[in-house]
């Protein structure tokens, strides 16, 4: 399995980064291997999630964690899109989102990022 050219370009300039993928990190491949804690807990996570009928994830490739249990980001193999690419899943138990590629994921987490704070001046006022 290659993975889709937009992480492969991604894991040419940083294998993994803190905080991208807000409120969590991109994975280093060393997590992601078997053997490492990060795999066991992915591993175990989608035994669990496949018993109580969430077996999409069992192809999951992931590649983010959201900083709490149980809330991963991965790539749905079975849904290709264009170019070469997979489906980004942004599970939490609470809601899931799904972007055609990681790139779109990435903007995602721009726009949670995005939030404008208005200027307040030295009397505390907002500024308009």
């Amino acid at each position: 399995m290659r993975f889709p050219p937009q992480y492969r370009a991604f894991l040419r300039l940083h294998d993994g980064y803190r905080w991208l993928a807000y409120p969590g990190d991109m994975l280093p491949l060393r997590d992601l291997l078997p053997g490492s804690t990060m795999h066991q807990q992915i591993s175990k996570w989608k035994r669990l999630a496949a018993e109580y009928g969430g077996g999409e994830v069992l192809n999951g490739l992931f590649f983010a964690s959201l900083g709490q249990p149980n809330n991963w980001v991965y790539f749905d193999l079975d849904r290709p899109t264009d170019g070469g690419e997979y489906t980004v899943v942004r599970f939490t138990p609470d809601e899931s989102s799904e972007f055609p590629d990681l790139i779109a994921f990435l903007e995602s987490r721009i726009d949670v990022c995005n939030v404008e704070i208005p200027d307040e001046g030295e009397d505390g006022e907002t500024q308009e």
